[in-house]
């Protein structure tokens, strides 16, 4: 009888007992192979089935990824005058990996390879009081620099290789390090010098002329500059980088990971010469010309040592490719 429906064709004498018949609930399976395979097990069971799982097994696979990522930077190490400001940065990580798998083993090797490209930028501010001396066939000419501020915004655009070793555990946790290759490609600035005041003492007469290149006064290009930084030497950084993070895995077999990075400069090509020289760079004057008063960049002045930091944010999805 369904449940619910009238008996019928009972005795009617004596006592009937009635028992029930139930149907089992029937339950489906479903599997979190980790990049794991398996067949033959079952998709489905009820309480009364007796099942014995088979083992899955987890073979080496490859890895496309592609993610952005971004926070704070800095393109400088150290200066010897003024103070530095934290800029940021935003760039786009193509990545290829290769994890080698174990069975029993809940983290999986693999080793990255890939190119990124982005923005970064930073900058510094310094007081200023620089002196410049000039000999023109008339005799010295000393020149000084002296302004409430000047403060300077660098930017480039950079290309990075990096190559890292990688761990991912089972849980979907992930840790990868390693050495990266940065470049800069397009390194420009601006700057901008609040209240300038150049005068030129002329020690043989022992004249002072304040505010005056002696032949005009100072003019607005001379306030506020733009540039590319450190000219044509080829600059290249040799990062130390690490990502920390969580991945989440879909029925595709791909997966989404979200995490923190950190990169640090532990070498760079770029050599400044002329740190903590004068600001400015006097061209002396000439029968047929005048003297000229170019203001440098304060970073090329002022940085002892350039190099790279940034710390952030990284989002990134991944293709994986599971082999047969």
């Amino acid at each position: 009888y369904a449940n619910g429906a009238a008996v019928s064709n009972l005795i009617t004498t004596g006592t009937v007992t009635l028992y029930a018949k139930w149907t089992p609930i029937k339950y489906s399976i479903s599997y979190t192979l980790n990049g794991g395979t398996v067949t033959g097990n079952p998709t489905s069971y009820t309480i009364e089935d007796e099942i014995t799982l088979k083992e899955p097994t987890k073979k080496d696979y490859n890895r496309f990824t592609i993610g952005v990522r971004g926070g704070a930077a800095s393109l400088l190490h150290s200066v010897v005058k003024g103070d530095w400001i934290c800029g940021g940065d935003a760039l786009l990580d193509l990545q290829y990996a290769h994890y080698w798998t174990k069975e029993n083993r809940p983290v999986d090797l693999g080793i990255i390879v890939g190119v990124a490209v982005g923005y970064s930028q930073s900058g510094m501010k310094a007081a200023v009081d620089t002196t410049y001396t000039v000999n023109t066939t008339d005799g010295a000419i000393d020149y000084t620099l002296k302004a409430d501020e000047v403060k300077e915004n660098d930017s480039q655009i950079q290309l990075e290789v990096p190559l890292m070793f990688s761990l991912i555990h089972n849980n979907g946790l992930f840790f990868n390090i390693g050495p990266k290759f940065m470049i800069p490609v397009y390194t420009p600035y601006k700057q901008n010098i609040k209240n300038p005041d150049i005068n030129a003492y002329f020690p043989t007469e022992g004249v002072n002329v304040s505010n005056e290149v002696i032949t005009g006064l100072v003019q607005d290009n001379q306030l506020n500059t733009k540039g590319t930084d450190n000219g044509t030497q080829f600059k290249i950084n040799v990062m130390l980088t690490a990502e920390i993070g969580y991945e989440w895995k879909f029925q595709n077999g791909h997966s989404l990971g979200l995490g923190a990075y950190a990169n640090y400069s532990v070498f760079n090509s770029f050599k400044n010469q002329g740190v903590n020289k004068s600001l400015m760079d006097v061209t002396p004057p000439s029968s047929t010309g005048i003297a000229n008063v170019d203001i440098l960049s304060a970073t090329s002045t002022y940085a002892e040592k350039l190099g790279y930091f940034d710390a952030g944010i990284k989002l990134a999805y991944h293709f994986n490719f599971y082999k047969k």
